[in-house]
This record gives structure tokens, C-alpha cells and sequence, in this order.
């Protein structure tokens, strides 16, 4: 996960108003617009050019931490606003809407690979909250859709899952759930001894044997091909891993790789596009 930079929006009025706040949980949103820079939302409620403010605002390479949690941010109503924290992932630039929740796909490739960065920061974020706050991710979390489908609050939003749906990613509240738990465990320093051992590999090409370098700010490795598989845990950027020449094709190429950590063996698979051959 990159690092949580603090940038608060001291001149927003939800910020002035100083309206405390005590957190049961987080809401998770995404802006609903083709904007992927956070720096830009920064501005906007820097500027107080919005009436829609959220605690933390993420991309695929940073976390903006916009409000201090213990202020009433304005994201999902009334009376949400006054029991969750709002984490905002910014939407890539390669969609463009239409009405509504529809949208267009120009490029399916780097909009599904935006996405899956801004998945992998908002977990290893709210798990960084969860553990803060002692929440349980099944309890403590929450999409802004699943909230207007079970009407927790005054909202008509459907965001993320629209954008996860729209381009076919297979993320939901449950994945997602199940993804923090595992950052959250892998966070606590409990690596398992004995490794539940991944999906066997479907293809080889000795060509890609070799010697590989993490180049994401962290890199989720997983029990199969495809980002519906569990995460078995996360690799920080600058981490190297060994493949064989084993891999499976699943929208893009995933690399069965090994590797140590914290001196126990471990194997999974991770997306090859996130691998530098060293």
C-alpha cells in the first residue's frame, strides 16, 4: 500500500463546521466520474467547490487522507454520514458515462488495470482502519450500493460495484470483505506455516523462467489466476520472486511464482504485468 499522506481540507466547510464524529464502520465509494488523479478532489474540496466530502481519496498510486476521522464527513446521507468514515476511489480516465450508472469502455485493458490498483490500495487501506478501530470487515464494511439496495441510509447511489460490473471485474462486498481479512492477517505478522497449496499452473513456456522484481507499491498473491482468487498475502514493491515457466492465462498472464517470507516458503500466483524481469 503506498503511504497515507495526510492532506486535510482545512478551508472545506464539513472540515469548519467541526461536526465529531464517531466511526462504526466504513462506506466504500467511487467518484462516478473519469477522473484518476486524487490530487484533483484534493483541490475541488480544498476549494470547498463540492458539497460531497469524503474522509480519504484514493488512485492507483496514492491515499489522500482529506478529513481527520473524528469529523463528520458528507457522503452517504442522512443518517450515514454520522456512523461511517467514506473512503473515494477515483475511476480511470478510459471510461466515459453516458446517463446514470452506464458508461462507455475506450480502453477495457487500462480501465480494468486502474480499478484492480485502486482495489488493491482501498483494502489494504480499510484494513489498516479496520485493525486501528478493532472492526470486523463482515460488520464494519460497507459499499455505497449496498446501501441504497438495503436503504441504511438516505442515498440512491450504486457506486462501486456499477464500475466493477461495467467492466467485468469479479469484485463485490463479499470479495472485497475477504480480501481485508487476509491484508488484515498478513498485517499481523501470522504467516502460515504450512501454505494451502495453490491452483496447479495450466500452462509453461520455459521462456518466462526467471528471476522477477515486484514493481507495485504492493502485489497481492494469489491462491489461482484471476482476481476472484484468495489473497494469500502481499508483497511490497522491490520483492523478488521465481517462476519456472508455469503460468495461466486469465485477462492477462499470471505467473506462478515462489518466494520467502519472513523465512517460511510460499507459493501463489501474481500478475504478470506488475513483474520486472530482474
Amino acid at each position: 500500500m503506498p503511504k497515507v499522506t495526510e492532506a486535510y481540507c482545512t478551508k472545506n466547510r464539513r472540515y469548519l463546521a467541526n461536526v465529531p464524529l464517531s466511526p462504526v464502520g466504513i462506506v466504500l465509494h467511487s467518484v462516478g466520474t473519469p477522473q484518476s488523479d486524487a490530487q484533483v478532489f484534493y483541490r475541488i474540496w480544498s476549494e470547498d467547490r463540492s458539497q460531497y466530502f469524503t474522509h480519504y481519496v484514493l488512485d492507483a498510486e496514492k491515499i489522500l487522507h482529506t478529513m481527520p476521522n473524528d469529523r463528520r464527513c458528507w457522503h452517504v446521507g442522512h443518517p450515514g454520514n454520522s456512523k461511517w468514515l467514506g473512503i473515494e476511489m477515483c475511476e480511470p480516465d478510459t471510461i466515459r458515462y453516458t446517463g446514470g450508472a452506464s458508461f462507455d469502455i475506450l480502453d477495457r485493458e487500462k480501465a480494468r488495470a486502474f480499478c484492480e490498483a485502486c482495489y488493491r490500495n482501498a483494502t489494504e487501506l480499510i484494513a489498516a482502519l479496520c485493525t486501528e478501530y478493532g472492526w470486523k470487515p463482515d460488520t464494519a464494511l460497507l459499499t455505497h450500493g449496498e446501501i441504497t439496495k438495503n436503504k441504511l441510509s438516505d442515498t440512491t447511489h450504486a457506486d462501486p460495484e456499477h464500475l466493477w460490473n461495467g467492466l467485468g471485474l469479479p469484485y463485490s462486498l463479499n470479495t472485497l470483505k475477504r480480501d481485508v481479512k487476509a491484508a488484515m492477517q498478513k498485517s499481523s505478522g501470522s504467516i502460515p506455516t504450512k501454505q494451502t497449496k495453490p491452483d496447479p499452473a495450466k500452462a509453461f513456456d520455459k521462456r518466462l523462467a526467471g528471476s522477477y522484481t515486484v514493481t507495485a507499491s504492493a502485489l497481492n498473491v494469489r491462491s489461482g489466476a484471476g482476481t476472484d482468487k484468495a489473497i494469500l498475502t502481499v508483497l511490497p514493491n522491490g520483492t523478488a520472486v521465481r517462476n519456472y515457466g508455469y503460468y495461466t492465462e486469465k485477462n492477462g498472464t499470471w505467473l506462478y511464482v515462489a518466494f520467502t517470507q519472513n523465512g517460511t516458503p510460499m507459493e501463489g500466483y501474481c500478475f504478470a504485468q506488475y513483474l520486472m524481469r530482474r
